[in-house]
């Protein structure tokens, strides 16, 4: 598969990737963030959306944002704990939508839905089945103290972090991050 070369223009505390001709190198280098995140390992059991825990708020809780602007298109996902870096959503996408979306459409998705993991500290992955990586939205958290959500805490008794104040803010930097190598066609 071809690779496109990028270019990415700052628009707000995001990115937009605008593509220009094809280059023949292949896979897509990763920015330094994402490989970051995709070398970490987890330090507990993934929280997902088919099981929403019964005894009280599950964090992040997506379930309203995919809703509004991903029904149809998001079949899961799966939320890892947060880590001083922010935690970690992986979101698998149905590939057949995915294809049929436009790079202003992607970005528009992954910026909704990475806004919404990042309101509670944590940073958007997004699969295909074949788990190859689409898109990202990664927030540099650990140059932030976060705050809590007052007399709030999650199913397991922890306080819920509270990020809505810093997005802003550019002491924390968010960037979308989309996936060159996947076509806006159908396959």
């Amino acid at each position: 598969m071809d690779r496109y070369r990028s270019w990415c223009v700052p628009l707000g505390s995001s990115l937009v990737l605008f593509l220009s001709q094809p280059v023949l190198a292949n896979p897509v280098a990763l920015p330094a963030p994402i490989a970051a995140l995709l070398k970490a390992a987890p330090i507990a059991a993934p929280t997902s959306s088919l099981s929403p825990d019964q005894r009280g708020l599950t964090v992040p809780s997506l379930w309203w944002a995919v809703t509004q602007f991903g029904s149809g298109t998001v079949e899961q996902w799966l939320a890892y704990p947060l880590s001083p870096q922010g935690g970690r959503v992986d979101l698998m996408v149905r590939s057949d939508q995915w294809g049929s979306f436009g790079y202003f459409d992607r970005y528009a998705f992954v910026n909704h839905l990475g806004t919404a993991a990042s309101d509670f500290g944590y940073n958007l992955l997004v699969f295909d089945r074949r788990q190859n990586l689409l898109a990202a939205y990664t927030c540099n958290f650990a140059q932030v103290s976060p705050t809590f959500i007052r007399d709030t805490r999650d199913a397991q008794g922890n306080p819920i972090p509270d990020f809505v104040r810093y997005r802003s803010s550019p002491a924390l930097r968010c960037e979308v991050w989309l996936n060159p190598n996947f076509p806006t066609t159908a396959l």
